[in-house]
């Protein structure tokens, strides 16, 4: 029953955090500050403490957080310093919201919907993220509470339904679209951890075995990819594993699943291990091309949805680019692999546009910017300054600006000018370290993420001009 409460708290929750966040938007009111009073025990909020003195944190509520506007409300919450308990203390969140931030769990004002309006509550949704900067936890010796400065962080791991439901009828290919999403999301899962989880798994839905097998047994594989845990023999074993199963699978002939998706997806992964950590360049040549064959065939199932269409574009041209990546002398091949590579980075962001999910934004500037690194890669440097160039149009235009990546940006398209070497490239180059300068000024005098001591300010003042 809890469950059923969840979803449907959910549900309601997630369409009043859209229109939350309209409000706030149209109305240009981006900053949102609330405050959550609560009791900790002392080993806690010292641990928070120690490890907050220097690092920030990133945190994951686990429960559904009510906080307040009103600071007072917030308070009320906490009982009175001599009534604590012993070994507990007194905790006082304060939350700040930017509404431009779009990867989040739902939030809203729920005041209107709540029995006690004059709480002013702000309600945040299981499996919210929060930043905590360092050295932002602080003890107000008047007040006898800690102050525990909460950031809300964008999860770019979250999933939005559309990942996951392919039709409202077929239940199989939303749970094997849930599970599947393990493999991205459970890279620090212990072996034993992943068999807890996958073993609950074949217990609850055991007719569906073999693909839940052979998604272990990847996600095994890939946890001994990392280098703290690196075993090359387990990690083929348990690829190799994966790979049998999903030919049974294939064999079954249950195309509504499109495991040509996950079979290009393990082929794709062993690729790179062959590629990144074997240094087997034949191997791993070998395996993209399988994945490709795979990706392709899943490209022209019906069975294929649209956001799996854009999942399958992204990982085409990210193939391409690793082959790219594989070539020292043949360098038409190379640039043919660029250019397909490209095409594909292309299609992906025409995909994501005619999908219009706002979720979609952030990548398209991203895979904006792979363009126009792919054609420098392939020495097209004519076409990777338009595309630099037109990123960079994008982030100007962003609020707040992230100075850090115009920064980047503009080193780039100044090495191009610098390699190019072209009639009047040299006053290209000026200007663009003129802009880079500024752009860095701006960087250190707005931004409160940067703490430069003032030797470290006058290096990157200098580094503008060099």
């Amino acid at each position: 029953m809890f469950g059923f409460f969840l979803q449907d708290l959910n549900q309601q929750l997630r369409q009043a955090h859209t229109d939350f966040i309209s409000t706030r938007l149209h109305t240009n009111d981006l900053i949102v500050k609330t405050y959550r009073g609560q009791t900790m025990s002392r080993t806690e909020i010292e641990l928070l403490y120690e490890d907050n003195i220097i690092t920030d944190q990133r945190i994951v509520i686990n429960s559904l957080f009510s906080t307040s506007y009103d600071r007072l409300v917030a308070l009320h919450f906490l009982p009175e310093p001599e009534q604590l308990e012993e070994q507990l203390e007194r905790v006082l969140f304060e939350v700040k919201i930017d509404a431009h931030q779009q990867q989040t769990h739902s939030f809203s004002d729920v005041s209107q919907l709540s029995a006690i309006p004059d709480e002013s509550e702000i309600l945040f949704m299981t499996g919210t993220h929060f930043y905590i900067d360092a050295g932002s936890i602080k003890y107000d010796e008047s007040e006898k509470v800690w102050i525990v400065k909460l950031k809300l962080a964008e999860d770019f791991h979250m999933k939005q339904d559309k990942d996951f439901i392919y039709s409202l009828n077929d239940d199989k290919k939303t749970l094997k679209n849930c599970i599947a999403i393990l493999l991205d999301n459970i890279r620090h899962a212990l072996p034993e951890e992943l068999d807890k989880i996958f073993d609950g798994l074949l217990h609850m839905y055991p007719q569906n075995a073999k693909w839940i097998s052979a998604l272990k047994f990847h996600c095994l594989a890939k946890y001994y990819q990392y280098p703290d845990r690196m075993s090359y023999t387990e990690a083929l074993r348990n690829y190799n594993k994966a790979l049998s199963l999903w030919s049974e699978c294939i064999n079954d002939h249950n195309d509504r699943l499109n495991h040509a998706v996950d079979i290009g997806k393990l082929y794709k992964d062993l690729a790179w291990f062959y590629q990144y950590n074997m240094n087997d360049n034949q191997l791993a040549d070998s395996h993209y091309n399988l994945s490709i064959e795979l990706n392709q065939l899943a490209h022209a199932s019906a069975a294929t949805s649209a956001n799996e269409h854009i999942d399958l574009l992204h990982r085409l041209s990210d193939i391409y680019e690793n082959k790219m990546k594989l070539i020292t002398r043949e360098l038409n091949r190379k640039q043919d692999y660029g250019l397909l590579a490209i095409n594909f980075k292309q299609e992906e962001i025409q995909a994501r546009k005619n999908r219009n999910d706002f979720s979609d934004y952030d990548q398209i500037i991203i895979s904006t910017g792979q363009i126009a690194r792919l054609y420098k890669a392939i020495n097209k440097y004519d076409e990777a300054l338009f595309w630099y160039e037109k990123v960079l149009e994008i982030e100007l235009r962003e609020e707040p600006i992230c100075y850090y990546s115009i920064d980047e940006i503009y080193k780039e398209i100044i090495q191009i000018y610098t390699d190019r070497q072209n009639p009047g490239d040299y006053q290209l180059v000026e200007k663009y370290k003129l802009m880079m300068h500024e752009n860095l000024l701006k960087m250190n005098h707005v931004s409160s993420e940067f703490d430069y001591s003032d030797k470290d300010e006058k290096t990157e003042i200098t580094r503008g001009h060099l």
